[in-house]
């Protein structure tokens, strides 16, 4: 049988996580976030508890 792995990204310049968003809804596992300014960051937080940003 054959096995596939599944898809995962580290999103740079990640903003509030549009594109994070759409890469979960498409079935990419989000492994990471990164944003410098710190009110995105509080967003990320908050929607992507489990995500290390």
């Amino acid at each position: 049988m054959i096995k596939i792995a599944k898809l995962k990204a580290l999103e740079l310049f990640a903003g509030i996580g549009g594109i994070a968003l759409a890469e979960q809804m498409a079935g990419i596992e989000v492994a990471g976030l990164c944003e410098y300014a710190e009110f995105p960051r509080k967003i990320l937080n908050k929607n992507f508890p489990k995500v290390p940003v």
